[in-house]
């Protein structure tokens, strides 16, 4: 599937600033119209440039964090592999959440994934969450892609459930 996808996008890039023209036809005039096609073509040379900064990861990137529109889940992974034993409100304040229950909502998909691990002092206490060691192995494919595309691959399949044995780190 991934070979065929590349295939329509490198038919599909081309046409890029064509199609817009079609789409704009309809409901603009003829100079916004050109426009549009001008904006498509350069929107095509960007798309084609970015490939070649391309960073290919062996690393098993879940899928919560390979959607695009996930740029949060993945912040809070970077910030704990960089600020290990934080709490809720230190991860919080970090990667920019400001209710509570968004960040606690957020950790527990990443407790899910078994990305993250956590020491919880009792009900109202601190928590201290840090990576697993699979955590740290996609926090350093998500640093060593900062700044360009990652290509994530297919997602993985979630892992079944066992007993978390990770110990805080030191």
């Amino acid at each position: 599937m991934t070979f065929l996808a590349s295939i329509a996008a490198a038919v599909a890039r081309p046409l890029l600033g064509p199609l817009m023209c079609l789409v704009a036809a309809q409901y603009l005039p003829s100079p916004a119209v050109a426009l549009e096609i001008r904006r498509g073509e350069e929107l095509a040379r960007e798309i084609q440039a970015s490939t070649r900064h391309t960073i290919r990861t062996r690393v098993a990137i879940p899928a919560l964090l390979s959607n695009p529109n996930a740029h949060r889940v993945r912040q809070c992974v970077l910030f704990l592999g960089e600020h290990p034993q934080a709490s809720n409100r230190e991860i919080a304040s970090g990667v920019g959440v400001a209710h509570a229950s968004q960040i606690s909502k957020l950790l527990s998909c990443l407790l899910g994934e078994r990305l993250v691990a956590r020491h919880s002092a009792g009900a109202g206490k601190r928590n201290a969450w840090w990576l697993t060691s699979h955590g740290e192995k996609v926090a350093r494919a998500l640093r060593a892609g900062s700044g360009r595309r990652l290509a994530w691959g297919e997602p993985t399949r979630r892992q079944p459930e066992a007993p978390l044995r990770e110990s805080p780190p030191l």
